[in-house]
């Protein structure tokens, strides 16, 4: 009998490991497909030429609240097929959350979220990008539902989706194709 308890409880044991692993594993894909996607929903924004940096570069920011690696990591996902948008040199930088308040006005095209974000730290992210007029993204799951602007859809197909209520907070203009073919939140 303790023996078959035993046997039991590392089964239970090894099967929450094997779902924690697989959902890592998940969240890690839906990283890599966001990074090559995020540039590309940047490109489709109607004012990005409004929205270069002083050097005429497309200055896209990567916030993260404590794993500066995981930004890192964003960045050469971000740069590994991409270098230029509309013409512009792509330059990314690593926020900290807490310093985005200390933000030049007006010096990003783009903010691209790198780790999980409880819901104040997120709504400091919106705050920030609705006073800049630019896009903000996310790849975790339920972000866009918490006011996040932009992230994937995994279903079928992967396809851009959208908070239609952020977006015109934020003052972003897309192309309208691009908002016919993604899934809406509204």
């Amino acid at each position: 009998m303790y023996l078959r308890k035993v046997i039991i409880f590392v089964f239970i044991v090894w099967g929450l490991f094997s779902v924690q692993a697989f959902a890592d594993a998940m969240q890690e894909r839906r990283i890599m497909i966001s990074a090559s996607i995020f540039p590309r929903l940047i490109a489709v924004d109607l004012n990005l030429l409004e929205k270069l940096d002083k050097s005429g570069n497309v200055r896209l920011g990567v916030i993260y609240h404590s794993d500066i690696d995981q930004a890192k990591k964003i960045e050469k996902l971000i740069l590994r097929k991409v270098k230029r948008i509309a013409g512009k040199n792509i330059v990314v930088d690593y926020i900290k959350l807490k310093e985005i308040d200390q933000l030049n006005n007006g010096s990003y095209s783009g903010l691209f979220v790198a780790q999980v974000m409880s819901k104040p730290e997120i709504r400091k992210i919106i705050q920030f990008s609705n006073k800049q007029n630019i896009l903000n993204f996310s790849p975790f799951e339920g972000d866009v539902e918490r006011g996040i602007s932009a992230s994937i859809f995994v279903g079928a197909k992967i396809r851009p989706y959208f908070n239609i209520k952020s977006l015109k907070k934020s003052g972003v203009s897309l192309k309208p194709a691009l908002l016919k073919v993604s899934k809406a939140y509204e």
